[in-house]
């Protein structure tokens, strides 16, 4: 900023409103700590579903994105529709994440897929 006001003053013009650079900051929003709780439980519904119809996908369907049926595209799409909301919200998605690891880890992970998931949702270390 110093530096545009500087510009202007060694060419001798004055500065405008239009001529200075408008800095905008994203608001910062404060997380409501029950609709996170509701995300979290509503991402680890989304775990569980996405477990059980990955059990029943084989690799053939799920390794070519334009094969996925109807089932896959919802799941995707709801996982989009989650995180647009999280983020929206304010929520932590490391809290989001530890629900949902707290959940698998809870009788969840029975599966190995399950048990990939938990260890791919593993805190970084």
């Amino acid at each position: 900023m110093l530096a545009v006001l500087a510009a202007s003053c060694d060419r001798g013009a004055s500065p405008t409103a239009e001529s200075l650079p408008v800095e905008t900051v994203a608001p910062t929003v404060a997380p409501d700590p029950g609709v996170c709780e509701e995300l979290a439980d509503e991402a680890v519904e989304l775990v569980a579903d996405i477990v059980e119809q990955l059990d029943e996908t084989d690799y053939a369907e799920l390794s070519d994105g334009e094969a996925w049926g109807d089932e896959l595209i919802a799941l995707q799409e709801r996982g989009s529709a989650l995180d647009a909301e999280a983020s929206a919200a304010g929520c932590s998605a490391g809290a989001i994440q530890a629900a949902v690891r707290a959940s698998l880890g809870e009788g969840g992970g029975d599966t190995p897929l399950a048990e990939l998931l938990v260890s791919l949702l593993a805190p970084p270390g």
